[in-house]
């Protein structure tokens, strides 16, 4: 489900690589049990925000998360998908934080940013609670959000959310294309300030995850594809897996 972002349209693009160096063979899926989980335990009380009648998504999400007004345009590069899902209401926000931790061993101060994935879902009567969904880690380029969307992915009715992550990987003399990456997570409980993350389903969609050029160490070119970079992908890989 492509996003959107007023007051323009979000390209899904961002041609920024890091310091670090990759090769096919050495990709695998991020450990994502996520930092946010870590953080905030799954049954903890979730933010609540009320929405002002007529308040558009954008208006509520950058008033809801902090976000400066017209953060599409700035350093955080937000965007904001307004959508439903299981019959809720639900908008969808992702922006950038970018941190400096002082790296002892290098004797210097080390820049990341990453990407915050939140949900904003509609508990009734224009209360919002805030969901935290995951965490996109600066590997080898800044995280972006390529796809979001929905698909069974266990035994119960409810549909669980994709997440389909990419990663620019352009400042490499011997590599150069996006690194992506398949999240699924179950639908929140009443409880939850946080969704979960369903580890064994998403391992399913390893492998095959780079869509690159890359010098293979004897002068030649080879090519890889990526097998997941859609939900289209995702939702059918799911029902041969028997969903």
């Amino acid at each position: 489900m492509p996003r959107t972002t007023s007051p323009k349209a979000c390209s899904f693009e961002l041609h920024v690589g890091g310091a670090r160096r990759y090769r096919p063979e050495m990709f695998k899926p991020v450990a994502l049990a996520i930092a946010l989980a870590a953080l905030t335990p799954a049954t903890a009380g979730a933010q609540t925000f009320t929405r002002s009648p007529g308040e558009t998504a954008q208006k509520f999400a950058e008033r809801a998360l902090n976000l400066p007004a017209d953060s599409a345009e700035t350093d955080r590069d937000a965007h904001i998908l307004e959508t439903t899902w299981n019959g809720r209401t639900v908008v969808f926000v992702d922006y950038l934080v970018t941190t400096k931790t002082f790296d002892a061993r290098q004797k210097e101060t080390v820049e990341d940013t990453n990407r915050f994935l939140v949900a904003l879902e509609d508990t009734g009567h224009g209360v919002f609670r805030k969901l935290d969904v995951t965490l996109g880690e600066e590997e080898g380029g800044i995280a972006d959000i390529a796809a979001i969307g929905f698909a069974n992915a266990d035994k119960d009715l409810e549909k669980e959310l994709v997440v389909i992550l990419k990663w620019e990987q352009a400042l490499h003399a011997d590599y150069a294309g996006t690194e992506y990456e398949v999240r699924i997570f179950d639908n929140a409980a009443p409880s939850q300030s946080r969704l979960a993350y369903l580890q064994s389903v998403s391992k399913q969609f390893g492998g095959n995850i780079c869509d690159c050029e890359y010098d293979d160490g004897a002068g030649r070119v080879r090519k890889q594809r990526a097998r997941y970079k859609t939900v289209a992908d995702v939702k059918k890989h799911l029902k041969e897996l028997g969903f």
